[in-house]
Order: C-alpha cells, then structure tokens, then sequence
C-alpha cells in the first residue's frame, strides 16, 4: 500500500511538473499587434538611415534589433536565447561592415541570413513547443485511463484496514499509519 501511495505522490507530481511547464514559447494573439508596432519602427530605422547618410551600419543595426526585441517582449518570447543569438550575429555584421571586412553586399547577405535564420529558430521552437504540448496531453489521457483502471481493480478488491495515531511534539504533529 505505501509503495503504491508513493507511485501514486510522484505520478501526480510529474504530471503537475509536466503541465506547469505547458506554456507556450510566446503569445500567438500577440502577434499581429507585436508585429504591426516591429514594422513601424523598422520604417523608422529606415527612414532615420535615408536622413543621415552619415550613419554607420552599428547604428542601423541598433535601430533595427530595437524593434525585434520591443516585439520579442511584446510576443513575451519564453526563449530569449534565439533572440539573443540573433543579436550578436546582427553586431558582429555590423562591426565587419563598419571595420569593411566586409563588402555591402556581404553585409546585405549575411543581414538576410541572420534575419532568416531567427525567423526559422522561432519557427522550429514554436513546433518544438507543440508537439511537448501533445505529447504532455497524450500523458495525462493515459494517467486517467490509468487511475480509471485502478479505481475500478480496487473498487471489486476489499479495502485494507488502516489505523492511524497522531500525537503532537512541540509545534509538529505526527502521524503514524499501519494496516
């Protein structure tokens, strides 16, 4: 009986674990707004980047990373190591171009890729994140049919005796319990 109570205490305590971590890599209703405010800061980068020709590529890419980490927080992105990695690879292009170790279009390919390669990380959490989540609900379908089964085997059993004594020790209560 203790053995199958504590099967049953760290059963219910992984199944909690499971779903307490269930929350998704970011907000999908957040999106669309998160989205439309990212494009109109990224104009702004642009815009600010037309008006002064002075403008270093450390600057633009500041100004642009800004916007996708205002929508990174507004989506609430659970994994702000994709964005991070994005980041850095955005500021190392960025010193290359502004040291020109590297030619615009390198610097325009390479833009793209990072971009892309953000775009695809985000994508393959996000399927990451849905398929934990089938499978944390393909869990707790079989626990149930599980605890079904159990309560039904046990319903046809006869039920042990058990007696239990308390006494206080201080401010602790102990229980003792025995078949």
């Amino acid at each position: 009986m203790r053995t199958t109570t504590a099967l049953f205490v760290s059963v219910l305590a992984y199944a909690w674990a499971m779903s307490a971590s269930s929350a998704s890599v970011f907000d999908e209703d957040a999106i669309p707004s998160a989205g439309a405010q990212q494009q109109l800061e990224i104009d702004s980068c642009v815009a600010a980047s037309r008006a002064n020709p002075a403008m270093t590529m450390h600057e633009a890419v500041l100004c642009v990373v800004s916007a996708r980490q205002h929508f990174a927080a507004a989506i609430h992105l659970k994994k702000m190591d994709l964005f991070n990695v994005y980041a850095a690879r955005m500021a190392l292009m960025a010193g290359q171009y502004d040291a020109k170790l590297i030619s615009t279009d390198e610097a325009n390919a390479q833009w793209k890729t990072i971009s892309d390669d953000y775009e695809n990380s985000l994508a393959a959490a996000y399927q990451a994140d849905v398929r934990r989540q089938a499978a944390v609900r393909d869990f707790f379908q079989r626990l149930g049919r599980g605890l079904q089964g159990a309560s039904r085997a046990m319903s046809h059993s006869q039920s042990p005796t058990i007696n239990c004594t308390s006494y206080q020790m201080g401010t602790m209560v102990q229980t003792n319990c025995h078949q």
